[in-house]
């Protein structure tokens, strides 16, 4: 891929017109370019053994990767030291051990927060200590077993947290829960009312979302795969759409050949920022990190060169962790990137 040369350029909003096969209801922003272009220079950081599905976190200085290496589901590497303290958090039916594992650790602190999606439990998990013991401290257990079958879940407080789900006749919503009660607190949030087959949103669009830190907002990218619905949970008809284009591209576009240019990892967030990888057909389907606004506002392209199917950031150093397809990890230095200061004035 031609290195791209840095450039400010006046960005251009219009609105889009809503396509019947998306139901999603809000504003409509079609992006013709960025503010700024920025080609990432990357460093090779190291090559992992991981089986299945990939997830990198982070809690100061430890960097945290689900590897599904049998029986663990984690290893844990102190990058300050540069040493690497080994595999965490077994396989098993408990009290300290799991059936699946998942990290939701937005705020990226400790204690963080883990998900068994098999046994339907988040666990509040003491990080220092478990590296300390070498076993998992398990200082909290919520249950959500009273959910049938849902598609993903967003801790936002330890008695209440966000639901995605599908269900026949109704379709996406989002639905607060609180766990101690065990019931919903607040009425359903219908995002989609047909989108996409239940088993192409297993497929695809379980770890599609990114709830704003704050607990206020989401990122979704579960309807048009050219397009980032930000949808707010307080007041929905701030609800809008940042979209690559006015075509409506799915899943099955995607698995026949016709279209090349999409998002294809999940959105990751900050209080000001969300960040998404996107495929680009036009630059011989080279990837490309588009970072938005919570207002839609398209800000920064961020071009590599490196065929990434996963990302993560590390928001304290300001550095973007990348994984290939070969299980290699990159880092991007983005500390030119303003990721503190926002520009959302919705």
């Amino acid at each position: 891929m031609k290195r791209l040369f840095l450039f400010i350029s006046v960005f251009i909003l219009f609105s889009c017109e809503i396509q019947e096969k998306n139901s999603f209801r809000g504003n409509m922003r079609c992006a013709v370019t960025f503010n700024k272009d920025i080609f990432l220079e990357s460093k090779m950081d190291t090559e992992i053994d991981t089986i299945g599905p990939l997830q990198i976190d982070f809690f100061l200085p430890y960097i945290i990767t689900t590897v599904y290496r049998s029986p663990y589901f984690a290893k844990i590497y102190n990058d300050q030291l540069k040493e690497d303290l080994g595999y965490y958090f077994s396989k098993g039916l408990g009290p300290k051990e799991f059936l699946s594992f998942g990290i939701l650790n937005q705020r990226q602190e400790n204690p963080l927060w883990v998900q068994d999606y098999v046994n339907k439990r988040l666990y509040n998990i003491d990080l220092l200590e478990t590296i300390k013991e070498k076993d998992a401290s398990i200082k909290k257990r919520i249950s959500y077993k009273e959910i049938e079958d849902p598609l993903q879940l967003f801790y936002f407080s330890d008695s209440l947290f966000l639901i995605k789900s599908f269900e026949n006749q109704k379709g996406l919503m989002y639905r607060w829960y609180n766990p101690i009660q065990k019931n919903f607190v607040k009425n359903e949030i219908l995002l989609y009312k047909e989108v996409l087959v239940q088993k192409d949103l297993n497929n695809i669009m379980t770890l599609a979302d990114c709830l704003k830190p704050d607990g206020s907002k989401i990122a979704s990218l579960t309807g048009s795969l050219n397009q980032i619905d930000i949808l707010d949970l307080k007041d929905n008809r701030l609800n809008l759409s940042f979209t690559t284009g006015k075509q409506v591209i799915t899943l099955q576009d995607v698995q026949e050949g016709r279209i090349n240019d999409y998002y294809l990892s999940l959105p990751r967030c900050n209080d000001h920022l969300i960040f998404a990888l996107f495929q680009n057909k036009q630059n011989n389907n080279s990837k490309e990190i588009h970072v938005i606004s919570w207002s839609g506002e398209p800000l920064y392209r961020l071009c590599i060169k490196e065929d990434l199917r996963d990302f993560n950031i590390n928001w304290n150093t300001k550095i973007l962790y990348g994984i290939d397809s070969n299980d290699i990890i990159y880092k991007y230095d983005i500390s030119a990137l303003d990721t503190d200061e926002s520009e959302d004035h919705s």
